[in-house]
């Protein structure tokens, strides 16, 4: 037995079969919208640290990834007060320790402060084919200091468990 739903269209005068797909396709769409409403492009908060005064330079560059839309003011506003903190955490931390997220979180200001740039979950995608979710400050494992310059990958938002090419950060490195 097959059922086929029909709806009676007055403006016609007939029965119309309700076919189900397109209405399913458009509600997905609405929802993405909805879900997009608040979401800007995602940008990369490049934050380094550990100057070396003989090169004049910084040795490492901690990343953040951040909703332009929701974050963008206190990227603007905190962005050099996050630098000095990051240094101030990187330069008490014991020789070769690494510069965690979570070592991070353990300073008052940073962990104040970064909490007015939203966390996102988002998903990673590179040249190679590497793909995974990651939380948008805590982005060591991607190894992006050896990764910017020299690997094209992409940052997108996630949406009923797919990444959205709307509104995603481009890194193309060639």
């Amino acid at each position: 037995m097959n059922a086929i739903p029909k709806i009676y269209d007055e403006e016609k005068n007939e029965w119309v079969e309700l076919v189900t797909k397109p209405i399913a396709e458009e509600v997905v769409r609405i929802m993405e919208d909805n879900f997009m409403k608040n979401k800007g492009q995602i940008k990369l908060l490049e934050l380094p640290y550990g100057y070396n005064k003989e090169k004049d330079s910084y040795k490492h560059t901690y990343y953040i990834f951040y909703n332009s839309k929701a974050s963008q003011f206190a990227v603007d506003n905190y962005k050099s007060s996050l630098i000095e903190v990051v240094n101030e955490v990187y330069e008490s931390l014991e020789e070769n320790e690494v510069l965690t997220y979570e070592r991070l979180m353990k300073d008052e200001f940073f962990k104040r402060t970064s909490k007015r740039i939203a966390t996102l979950n988002l998903y990673y995608e590179d040249e190679f084919g590497i793909s995974q979710i990651i939380s948008s400050k805590d982005t060591l494992e991607l190894g992006l200091e050896w990764m910017i310059g020299s690997n094209n990958f992409t940052v997108s938002y996630i949406f009923n468990d797919n990444p959205l090419e709307r509104n995603q950060f481009v890194h193309k490195a060639y």
